[in-house]
């Protein structure tokens, strides 16, 4: 007769491993969003360049053959090119390289982990320890992008609130033009 010996329930090796997987894959994710973000402000001051550009040239045209006045012209444009480089200077902002909460160097992880050997014996304390050392870093991370998103958002909407602006006072130019 044989004797079935019992294998270890290693449920909650397989918890921790999980649990592991989704804390790097979150950091994972949080830095794919930082350069989102920040490719996102790299676009929006390519999208400045040209928009001021533009708005220089039409400034002059118009200043030149207009019978518009030129107080009028020159405080719109000066308007306008405020409310860009605010945008803009939010957009610089979110390219920033702040600091932020990164992994302790490999020397020292390793000097932790041979320091305190009882406390990493098994997956469940290695998955356990890892998890807990990314989320400051994810915690971080998080924090800045967040910011970093809502400098987008302010940037975004200055600078439309600009073209906005120019718009209206093109259709207020034509329209007077006409009449």
């Amino acid at each position: 007769m044989k004797i079935k010996v019992k294998e270890k329930d290693n449920s909650e090796e397989k918890i921790y491993k999980n649990i592991y997987e989704y804390a790097k894959m979150s950091l994972e994710f949080e830095e794919k969003r930082e350069q989102s973000l920040i490719s996102q402000s790299n676009r929006m001051l390519t999208a400045f360049s040209i928009t001021t550009g533009v708005l220089l040239i039409i400034h002059e045209r118009v200043q030149n053959a207009s019978s518009i006045s030129i107080p009028f012209i020159n405080s719109i444009t000066i308007i306008c090119m405020i409310l860009f480089v605010t945008s803009m200077i939010l957009a610089l902002l979110v390219s920033w390289r702040y600091k932020y909460k990164s992994l302790p160097s490999p020397e020292t992880m390793m000097n932790h982990i041979l320091a305190n050997k009882e406390c990493f014996i098994t997956s469940e304390q290695r998955n356990k320890s890892f998890t807990e050392t990314i989320d400051s870093v994810w915690k971080s991370k998080n924090t800045l992008n967040n910011k970093r998103a809502k400098l987008i958002i302010a940037s975004m909407s200055i600078y439309f609130s600009s073209v906005g602006v120019a718009l209206i006072s093109t259709i207020i130019v034509l329209i007077s033009k006409i009449l």
